[in-house]
């Protein structure tokens, strides 16, 4: 076995020889890769079959893992083998001793070099528009092959772009950059390309609001949004707050200018002064964020009980026995409940404000050990884990580290009246169950059609 390629955690490839056969495989990990392979390992007098199995060069890890594209070509002792792999891919080949037929039918291998030329440069942009460069790469190799293709901007790298090119063919790629700010006239290039010039001119003050965070203490809302200033001075704005789209205040605030865009924060709280609601908060032409009055907070007390019955989640079980525990905790501290392979159950009635009519809500319930399934109202709204099939974790896959987060739909809320979150919980060995939050808020998770559009 040889090892002619290879980085701890990054890459690696194994050669094998079996009979006067060799068999190369390679493997990448988050990062799309070329490698050089020098194929002196092959016996100095003869001709090689190279079967090349290579990522496709239009495989995507999520969308199109499985494309694969398949070449034959003759190698020999001297030639490198370029091994071009996508994200999170690899690459396979055979090399076997070729016959007369072969050698005069299969093209032989060449080091594939791909041939670079440009699209559009634009001539002239103002103050942090985005700058786009269009280049079109030709492979007229064999195989698959990939490249950086890189822009310099006065002689600096800002941009590079992985691109992996079918064989005899073309693809165009677009190198972007959004921070030629000063105006002046500036040298680009594209990978050894010819040196092409591009003039940044004054821009006035333009602004952008983004990153809208609305929260809540007690009665008050508080939000923030970032303001940004793409011109070439800085300026100043006035920003508008609304909720439930009637403005209710604005500020003044100057915006400094920079490359990539001169960024300012702004805040502003509300007094809701204890009127429930579904406030809708924006700032500037954000579209805007729901948040549900008044809190409800689902750390604190719940209804416990030991064993299994599946008519625990019906909201018309009379649980007026059952134990109060406070949660997060393991029902080991709070319950003494000590034995391995159990199941518990819990419950919480919550009064859902008539205000609230129209969303649907999400709950976050922490971490459950092991298993769990949740329902509101009787009916489930999520799980996770699998429960056991048989005897004590016979079939059990755990899920104790994931942090739940289920969505509670419209239709099954009683809005304007008590709701019951019910939980059963399959706990295997070692402490756990709801041991460890976040165990918090209830959210608004479904913006109403009449704010869905919201552009003032």
């Amino acid at each position: 076995m040889m090892v002619p390629n290879a980085e701890i955690g990054d890459y690696a490839t194994i050669v094998r020889r079996s009979g006067d056969e060799f068999y190369m495989g390679s493997i990448t990990d988050e990062k799309a890769r070329d490698l050089d392979v020098d194929l002196d390992f092959l016996d100095k007098d003869k001709k090689y079959v190279a079967e090349v199995y290579s990522d496709a060069h239009n495989v995507d890890l999520e969308e199109n893992p499985e494309a694969v594209s398949i070449q034959k070509v003759i190698v020999s002792h001297k030639d490198t083998l370029v091994t071009s792999m996508a994200t999170g891919g690899g690459q396979a080949v055979r090399m076997y001793p070729a016959s007369k037929e072969e050698r005069k039918d299969l093209p032989k291998y060449k080091d594939p070099k791909l041939k670079l030329s440009y699209g559009h440069v634009p001539e002239a942009i103002q103050s942090n528009d985005e700058f786009q460069v269009t280049a079109e790469a030709e492979n007229n190799s064999e195989v698959v092959t990939g490249k950086k293709v890189q822009l310099m901007v006065n002689g600096k790298l800002v941009a590079e772009e992985k691109i992996r090119i079918a064989p005899h063919s073309t693809k165009e790629v677009t190198l972007s950059y959004d921070k030629l700010f000063e105006p002046g006239k500036y040298k680009v290039q594209v990978d050894g390309l010819s040196v092409n010039q591009v003039e940044v001119n004054e821009k006035e003050p333009t602004f952008e609001y983004s990153d809208l965070s609305v929260t809540a203490d007690g009665e008050r809302i508080m939000a923030e949004a970032a303001v940004t200033n793409f011109g070439t001075t800085s300026g100043t704005t006035t920003v508008p707050f609304t909720v439930n789209g009637e403005e209710v205040e604005t500020k003044d605030v100057e915006v400094p200018a920079q490359a990539g865009g001169g960024t300012q924060k702004v805040t502003f709280t509300y007094d809701t002064n204890g009127k429930a609601d579904a406030y809708n908060v924006s700032i500037g032409n954000l579209v805007p964020e729901p948040i549900a009055m008044p809190l409800i907070n689902l750390a604190g007390n719940w209804l416990f009980q030991k064993g299994d019955n599946e008519t625990w989640k019906s909201p018309e079980f009379n649980d007026t026995n059952w134990q109060e525990v406070t949660l997060p905790r393991s029902w080991e501290d709070h319950s003494n409940y000590l034995e391995d392979d159990t199941y518990g159950w819990y419950r919480k009635a919550i009064h859902i404000p008539k205000e609230w009519k129209g969303y649907s809500l999400k709950v976050k319930l922490g971490k459950i050990d092991d298993v769990d399934q949740t329902f509101m109202n009787g009916q489930i709204i999520g799980e996770s884990g699998t429960f056991p099939m048989g005897e004590g974790e016979q079939g059990m896959i755990s899920a104790w580290d994931w942090e739940r987060e289920y969505t509670i739909p419209a239709d099954i809320i009683k809005y304007g009246e008590e709701n019951l979150i019910s939980i059963r919980v399959f706990g295997a060995k070692g402490g756990g169950r709801l041991y460890d939050g976040p165990l918090g808020q209830i959210e608004l998770v479904k913006v109403k059609e009449d704010v869905a559009d919201y552009n003032p």
